[in-house]
């Protein structure tokens, strides 16, 4: 009984191990003209094993040495717009586009912006965001220029962003870092769960 009881306990404290110890995740990258670029590296247990990705390739390093590298990741999207997603319209499963979600989320952007600072401090994240954006409709503009200025009163976000009412445009470039300890995560996500303003502003924004 003893070696069956291992079986179980094994895989057990494994995950709790994987769990307890932390993730750094780093990323920067960009978009413009459509086409996505960037790199992310994702080290848990202070760097004991990393993945480094960058399109086309991603490197598995095990304290520090490279254990593994493997090919043909892609950057999910391909920078490619899917068909019946644009301008806010519904997809072929039903579902609103980005900026109608946006829009549908900012009915609810006192609670989205307190999930958001709450999230951002249980992230420990820090996000530099730079460039232009803009939409061929001057609503869906509003929209986006309203969600930029809500962005930029999330701390350890920083904005250089301008909104262009003429054209439209999206080009961004980004960099940001995370410290990610599962068990605080999951417990500030299951308490903002709880309030139904929370459920809803989340359920629009999903679309």
């Amino acid at each position: 009984m003893t070696w069956i009881a291992a079986i179980v306990v094994a895989p057990l404290a494994l995950a709790v191990i994987v769990i307890a110890l932390p993730f750094q995740v780093r990323a920067r990258g960009g978009v413009a003209d459509g086409e996505l670029s960037g790199a992310a590296a994702i080290a848990w247990a202070f760097g004991l094993a990393a993945v480094e990705l960058r399109p086309g390739s991603a490197v598995l390093r095990l304290a520090g040495i490279r254990a593994a590298r493997l090919r043909g990741w892609r950057a999910p999207g391909g920078g490619r717009r899917r068909p019946g997603r644009e301008r806010g319209r519904p997809d072929r499963a039903g579902r609103k586009g980005p900026v109608a979600r946006l829009r549908g989320a900012l009915a609810h952007r006192g609670h989205v912006l307190r999930m958001g600072r709450r999230l951002v401090r249980a992230l420990h994240l820090r996000l530099r965001l730079r460039g232009r954006v803009g939409a061929a409709d001057p609503a869906d503009t509003a929209t986006v220029a309203a969600l930029v200025e809500a962005a930029r009163r999330v701390p350890g976000v920083e904005l250089q962003v301008a909104v262009d009412w003429l054209d439209e445009v999206l080009e961004l470039e980004a960099d940001g870092s995370a410290w990610i300890w599962v068990p605080e995560v999951l417990a500030v996500a299951g308490w903002l769960w709880l309030a139904r303003g929370n459920r809803l502003a989340v359920r629009a924004l999903a679309g």
